[in-house]
């Protein structure tokens, strides 16, 4: 089969990417620079340069595909133009869909969030659960939006389905971490040592290629129309860390800082841009940090045959490749100096 990938050189549709053309299929990868396509070498790769938000780029990638798996997004917590989120997110989502309508193409499936099913308040959250708090942040709102004009394109034109993970985790370039990433590396290498409030907050956690495992299964297993979470463990934020110390060797005293700490840190960290910096943690996006976010996910499991690997499997490939990348990372170092 061929397909096309949308964000094909980022963190989820890079493994994607090499799942598919382990299995025999072509790659059509929608990229939007060449110097991106330089980590995949593979006979049945096909790189295209083109960018979601500019449709005519999206055309010529889609043309003599069988499906679409569209995984770029704006994911970053902050954006110097707030309406970003809604131009990559939901117009360009609508720019896909209306590439495969014109190409023909059978069935789109689309990434989402599971944060849009909001927090679990005691009853973990799926599929049919209907949120009852407000979006928190210009991201939530537009992959709420995205999804629901996906929506639209199901009942008339591709077979659409949308996949919603959990937190995500898994080897990854150093130099492009996101969320989850980021603190198991801070963990490793640097001083990260804090837990948000008590830490017995709970959240879901996927491995990455049982994210593109998800995706493919969607392809080949979902129903128009549709939702799926993909998920694995649910884990307190304490026993996540506990979990990272027992896999890793590294062992430290973590510091549990209280909700009205991390509020003004969140305000502080607004502050950034004046002295151009990049914040990293804002107050739109503290309910991360210090609400519930249990999930079922025995939807995705049962119809999509999905068996996710556990946390401890995953933070150990995770810490393994990270350590090996830091190593690398140093020994070039020494070589230039």
């Amino acid at each position: 089969m061929r397909y096309m990938v949308t964000g094909a050189n980022g963190f989820v549709g890079r493994h994607l990417t090499h799942m598919l053309l382990e299995q025999g299929h072509t790659v059509h990868a929608l990229v939007r620079g060449q110097v991106s396509h330089s980590g995949i070498r593979h006979a049945q790769y096909v790189p295209f340069t083109g960018d979601i938000c500019h449709p005519q780029s999206i055309l010529p990638a889609v043309a003599g595909c069988d499906g679409i798996f569209h995984t770029a997004a704006y994911a970053k917590p902050w954006a110097k133009d707030a309406s970003l989120y809604h131009r990559v997110n939901v117009e360009g989502t609508q720019h896909v869909l209306d590439a495969a309508v014109q190409a023909g193409i059978q069935k789109v499936v689309c990434t989402s969030s599971a944060g849009i099913f909001g927090i679990s308040n005691g009853t973990p959250v799926n599929e049919s659960s209907v949120r009852a708090a407000p979006y928190y942040n210009a991201y939530e709102r537009s992959k709420a939006a995205a999804d629901q004009l996906a929506f639209t394109y199901a009942a008339s034109g591709p077979e659409v389905v949308i996949v919603a993970p959990t937190r995500i985790f898994g080897p990854a370039p150093i130099h492009t971490l996101q969320a989850v990433n980021i603190m198991i590396f801070q963990y490793l290498f640097n001083g990260w040592r804090f837990i948000p409030g008590k830490g017995s907050q709970i959240a879901n956690y996927i491995y990455v290629t049982d994210v593109a495992a998800g995706l493919m299964a969607a392809m080949q297993h979902g129903r128009n129309g549709e939702y799926y979470i993909l998920g694995g463990d649910n884990h307190s934020i304490q026993s996540f860390f506990d979990m990272l110390s027992l896999v890793s060797g590294v062992h430290k005293r973590m510091i549990h800082i209280p909700e009205w700490m991390m509020r003004v840190i969140a305000r502080i960290e607004l502050f950034k841009p004046y002295w151009g910096g990049t914040p990293t943690f804002t107050p739109d996006w503290l309910h991360k940090a210090i609400s519930n976010w249990e999930t079922d996910t025995g939807k995705a499991r049962k119809a999509l045959h999905l068996s996710p690997m556990d946390l401890q499997s995953g933070l150990t490939l995770t810490v393994d490749n990270f350590r090996q990348q830091y190593a690398a990372a140093s020994d070039a170092r020494v070589k230039h100096t």
